[in-house]
């Protein structure tokens, strides 16, 4: 599976981003722990909590505990000292032991560290009245009235920046980093998304539409190149077109003359020979004249209505031809839809002796479909038989002058609206020929 390349970058980035925040965790998880996070309570106001402990009533120590904790200290009153396989007294600790001491008088203190097996015990800094270490530390403090007062100081701070989890940093870090690298993509893939449209309409209607050069250097350069192109490809067909038709403009004045002088010859045989030609002559100038018209501008002005134009089709051809007029007003957009459906018919009365006419909404698609008794199409030539001046060996011509400009034409017609054409095999026998057109009013 080919993805596009928005999600192609957006995958990308999201990949980065998720490696960047993996990488960081890696680093901090790896990272000595030698940073001193971990802010103990200072001398005095160990003295302090233990003074106010053994001054309030038992029944009250719960409420003296809420009040005095810390997010970063944990307070708890004990009958005995608790019973812990990793609390290890610290060695290393004498001048912390000493302010504690000299702060709670009498009480006995010591100082413990909750470590794993064969991990070396934390290192201890003092500030000024302030100590800190580099694991999570506890204080156990005797009462006068024979409890345990016990301190547990667990929250690194090495674990927060500005008041937020290093993790939770880290996540909004990497949306903050994903949303902008979603709106340089978009602004980069905008240009490219109008040009991917501009590119298909030119294609398809060779309509010229330049485009604002925006974006990155190689966009914009690649925009520009794109509308010189348009540009000169747009202005090559409407000089073909006006040649043509200017040619097919004389060329109608001279055959005019021609028709006038046929007049003249004696033999009726070899006079009507030489009318039948002459019309040939005109037919075919005609024919490609439309054709060349179509190619340049195939867009219709205003949407038509099917259950009104089946009707007059059927009815201009007369006898073989039935049509089934839609239930409600189906509108379709095409330029020269009358005539593609015109020469559809012509060809199936012609070489099928009968034209059936349906239209019928599929969704957001309207389908015409044309169906005869005829030979049919083989498979192998259904392609080629949509180029101008193609013929059958059966010699099944669209235009019933025998020009290979029918089929061309059609094709054209559903190309310049954006539509397919199918060919299809008739139950019973015969050929159907199915128009889809996008709904008018879809």
């Amino acid at each position: 599976m080919r993805l596009s390349l928005r999600l192609a970058l957006i995958l990308g980035v999201t990949l980065t981003l998720l490696l960047s925040v993996l990488l960081l965790a890696f680093i901090v998880a790896q990272r000595p722990a030698r940073a001193f996070g971990v802010v103990l309570p200072r001398p005095a106001q160990v003295a302090a909590m233990a003074e106010l402990i053994e001054t309030t009533p038992q029944q009250h120590w719960d409420l003296a505990i809420t009040a005095i904790s810390t997010p970063y200290t944990k307070l708890q009153v004990l009958e005995q000292p608790p019973q812990s396989a990793g609390g290890r007294p610290m060695p290393g600790i004498v001048l912390a032991l000493r302010r504690y001491q000299r702060a709670v008088g009498d009480r006995p203190v010591s100082v413990m560290a909750e470590l794993e097996q064969d991990s070396a015990a934390p290192d201890i800094e003092l500030r000024d009245d302030q100590v800190r270490a580099t694991r999570p530390v506890r204080i156990l403090l005797g009462l006068h009235n024979g409890k345990l007062l016990m301190i547990e100081a667990r929250r690194p701070l090495s674990e927060r920046f500005t008041g937020l989890k290093l993790g939770f940093l880290a996540l909004g870090v990497t949306i903050v980093i994903g949303l902008i690298a979603l709106w340089v993509i978009r602004r980069q893939l905008k240009p490219l998304e109008r040009l991917g449209a501009a590119v298909e309409k030119f294609g398809t209607r060779l309509e010229v539409s330049l485009l604002p050069e925006k974006g990155s250097l190689e966009l914009r350069q690649l925009i520009a190149a794109f509308n010189r192109l348009q540009a000169n490809i747009g202005e090559l067909v409407k000089g073909r077109t006006r040649i043509i038709t200017a040619v097919g403009h004389d060329l109608g004045t001279y055959l005019t003359r021609l028709r006038l002088r046929v007049e003249y010859i004696g033999d009726n045989s070899q006079r009507e020979k030489a009318i039948s030609d002459i019309e040939d002559m005109q037919a075919l100038m005609q024919e490609t004249i439309a054709l060349a018209k179509l190619e340049h501008d195939g867009q219709a002005d205003g949407a038509i209505d099917l259950a009104a134009l089946l009707p007059k089709i059927a009815e201009r051809f007369g006898e073989g031809a039935s049509y089934d007029v839609p239930a409600d007003h189906l509108w379709v957009r095409a330029a020269g839809i009358e005539r593609a459906i015109g020469n559809l018919v012509s060809n199936a009365l012609k070489y099928g002796h009968e034209a059936h006419l349906a239209a019928a909404a599929n969704g957001d698609e309207i389908h015409i479909v044309v169906e005869d008794r005829g030979p049919g199409i083989p498979l192998g030539e259904r392609a080629a038989v949509l180029e101008p001046f193609y013929r059958l060996d059966s010699a099944r011509n669209l235009n019933e002058r025998g020009f290979g400009l029918g089929l061309a034409i059609v094709a054209e017609v559903v190309k310049a609206a954006s539509g397919k054409l199918l060919f299809e095999d008739r139950e019973g026998g015969g050929l159907r020929v199915r128009m889809i057109f996008p709904n008018a009013q879809a």
